[in-house]
């Protein structure tokens, strides 16, 4: 991936943030909506040393116990995904959060 081409994939991301936060004002929930998200693409390098990671990060909350919230799903998500290797369990789906 080009520097041109990460710069893309960003911009079309943050294209589709602005979607959600278009449909939390749509919806009225704006004021009870929190997201936590990082985007990244990976840099390698012939030299390992000088591998590196372009990120994109942001959240929507206003307290910290909405981020101590977020942050442990992200946390109990990766978990069981790293103890359930052969489990075929997709996060990115709407009926994994439906049924936890």
């Amino acid at each position: 991936m080009t520097d041109k081409d990460r710069a893309e994939f960003f911009h079309q991301i943050r294209l589709k943030l602005d979607e959600i936060e278009d449909i939390m004002d749509e919806m009225g929930g704006r004021e009870n909506f929190i997201s936590l998200w990082c985007f990244g693409t990976f840099i390698p390098s012939e030299d390992e040393a000088n591998e590196r990671y372009d990120v994109m990060t942001g959240m929507h909350m206003s307290v910290e116990e909405e981020f101590d919230l977020m942050a442990s799903m992200v946390t109990k998500c990766f978990n069981e995904y790293i103890d359930n290797p052969d489990d075929d369990t997709d996060t990115g789906k709407i009926d994994y959060w439906l049924n936890k």
